[in-house]
């Protein structure tokens, strides 16, 4: 890979995707993140990477957390196509 080249991510489907941001974020947290998950709203984007997520409240604390994890999991994983295309409808 040269320097212009971007790494490539990985593409997963969608329940996989959702089961690594829950993994990331409980490593973030230092606790399971379960409770959290219900709130995370994972949608299609038309940026790099293909998706973005939505989260309802959290409780104090959490926000650097979440953020941290859902920045490592967007540095590695797109959505595959067919995850991408239910989502974009």
């Amino acid at each position: 890979m040269n320097q212009t080249e971007k790494p490539k991510r990985q593409k997963v489907a969608f329940a996989p995707l959702a089961e690594i941001i829950e993994h990331e974020l409980t490593k973030s947290l230092g606790r399971s993140a379960a409770d959290l998950m219900p709130r995370v709203k994972i949608r299609a984007s038309s940026s790099e990477p293909n998706w973005d997520v939505d989260i309802g409240f959290l409780p104090p604390g959490t926000l650097a957390a979440f953020l941290e994890a859902v920045g490592r999991v967007k540095a590695a994983y797109d959505l595959d196509e067919a995850s991408y295309d239910r989502l974009a409808r």
